[in-house]
């Protein structure tokens, strides 16, 4: 559940609050749930033996569509979780899988569960292959999830 307008803490607030059976395909929940910007890039790279999800909101990732009756946009944010393991280690997999289902639980959210009507995961990027020109000895998925109909 979230109340937050703020799409990307609302991903952070469902993913802190999915219950510890949420991650099995993991084996636990990670170590870290935070706004991406909250932890310096120094920090992240230091974390080696840590799992960790961060969560933002790239600026050009937003899109617009033309809302009922064709006469007006709608803004419709997309927000990146970008899960970070060691290196190697199949739990990147797994997370990632974790965050999708844990997301497509709210992709009709008929419930106000949050202050969205729908959030999807709608697409996803593995980062894996990357790791050494970022400087980093993790394996990274990226998971989009796009939010529309802000309450």
């Amino acid at each position: 559940m979230s109340s937050s307008l703020d799409p990307v803490q609302t991903i952070v607030d469902i993913l802190e609050g999915a219950a510890a059976e949420d991650w099995a395909n993991a084996g636990g929940e990670p170590d870290y749930i935070e706004r991406y910007e909250e932890t310096d890039f120094s920090s992240k790279k230091a974390r080696d033996m840590r799992d960790a999800i961060y969560v933002q909101r790239p600026g050009s990732d937003d899109y617009q569509k033309l809302g009922a009756g064709y006469n007006t946009l709608v803004e419709e944010p997309m927000v990146r979780a970008e899960v970070w393991t060691p290196e190697g280690s199949d739990p990147c997999l797994e997370y990632a899988h974790d965050v999708r289902e844990i997301i497509r639980g709210y992709t009709v959210d008929l419930e106000d569960q949050t202050q969205w009507t729908d959030i999807a995961p709608v697409g996803e990027e593995d980062l894996r292959g990357s790791a050494r020109a970022r400087g980093v000895d993790h394996s990274v998925m990226a998971i989009q999830i796009d939010l529309t109909g802000a309450r």
